[in-house]
This record gives structure tokens, C-alpha cells and sequence, in this order.
């Protein structure tokens, strides 16, 4: 079990293109109620207003996903040290130092979100606060569908071990960047786009 990938799950029900299009035949779902409220939501907003609503959507996705790694990550410490009683102790006293270096960000990134909502003025913040709530039913049940199995063999145990000495930097340097307000995020990643674009013509 790993951390990173985990994160990266949230960008099957974060990114744009998931809420552009909606197959009319398709059976009605979390996902799909969610697709049309927030194209109902943002159809009519001019294209940067849309680029900013993304953004403070991905926020709330990576917000969430942290905290959905944390409480995966906790299950399968719990499992490594059932199954591998010597690794029972340094993976808890691991977690716990992960978790009072993640979880303070985590808190604060998720109130400066919650205030960055009630203050924007994209779109009415209870109707955000509506669409987001769709969100992470849809979230809900994406990640019903796939099966999550806990390894809990030795070397399993010990790379999970490893994965969060390697990550927790990683952790609090995402949830940093949730702190920064939309508009630095969006002017960053149309600098990053424009910079890449350069880029590839200049090859």
C-alpha cells in the first residue's frame, strides 16, 4: 500500500472533463447527480470564472483525499502490526508522528477553504456548498467500486513504513498550496501551461 496513489484518486472525480460531459442514456447515479448540478451551476459563468470554480473544487478533492489517505493509512498500520507484532510499534509511533505533521495543515487548509468559500463570488456559496456536498457522494460511491485490499506481508508492511517517511513532506507541501487563494493557484497553472506550451514549440 502506498500514499501517493491514493491521493491520486481523487482525480477521478476532481478534474474537468468528468463534469463537461453527461451521456444521456446513462442510468442516474451519485456521479451523474452531481455532473448535471454542477453543470447547472456553472454554465452560464465566463470561461475564467469556470477555470476558478475548478480550482476551489480540486481544493475541496485534495482536502478530502488527504483525509481519505489518513484513514487508509491508519487501517493498514493497524493490520501490519496485527499480522507483524515487531513492526507493531515503529509503524504506530511512525503514524503518529506523521499524523501531528499532516493533520494541523490538513485542519487549517480546510478552514481556509470554508472561508474562501462564504467569501468568493463566483458563484451563491450555499450552492457551492450544494454542489461540493453532491461531490463527495460521488466520491463515495467511485470509491465503492473498486476493492481495497491491505497487504500485510512483511515487506508490504515495511515499504508502507518507508512510504510515509518519503511522503509526509510531500503531505504538507500539497495542503500548503491549498492555503494559497484560488487566484494564485490559477495564475500559477497558467503560467505552468503557458511555460510547457513554450516549451514544446521551442523543441
Amino acid at each position: 500500500m502506498r500514499l501517493l496513489p491514493l491521493i491520486a484518486v481523487f482525480l477521478v472525480l476532481s478534474g474537468p472533463a468528468l463534469a463537461e460531459e453527461k451521456k444521456e442514456d446513462a442510468k442516474e447515479t451519485p456521479i451523474t447527480k452531481w455532473i448535471e448540478a454542477e453543470n447547472k451551476l456553472i454554465d452560464t459563468l465566463p470561461r475564467q470564472g469556470k477555470r476558478s470554480f475548478y480550482v476551489m473544487r480540486n481544493k475541496h478533492g485534495v482536502i478530502r483525499s488527504v483525509r481519505i489517505v489518513r484513514r487508509d493509512v491508519g487501517n493498514a498500520v493497524k493490520a501490519c502490526g496485527k499480522e507483524n507484532p515487531d513492526l507493531k510499534k515503529p509503524m504506530r509511533d511512525r503514524f503518529k508522528q506523521w499524523e501531528e505533521a499532516v493533520v494541523p495543515v490538513l485542519d487549517l487548509a480546510d478552514k481556509f477553504f470554508k472561508e474562501e468559500i462564504e467569501t468568493q463570488q463566483i458563484v451563491h456559496p450555499g450552492d457551492f456548498r450544494h454542489v461540493l456536498k453532491l461531490n463527495d457522494k460521488a466520491y463515495t460511491y467511485g470509491e465503492k467500486q473498486i476493492e481495497k485490499q491491505v497487504v500485510t506481508s512483511k515487506e508490504a508492511c515495511e515499504g508502507l513504513l518507508e512510504s510515509m517517511d518519503r511522503t509526509e513532506d510531500k503531505m504538507v507541501e500539497l495542503l500548503q498550496d491549498m492555503l494559497l487563494p484560488e487566484s494564485v493557484i490559477r495564475e500559477r497553472a497558467e503560467r505552468a501551461k503557458a511555460a510547457g506550451e513554450a516549451a514544446q514549440k521551442d523543441e
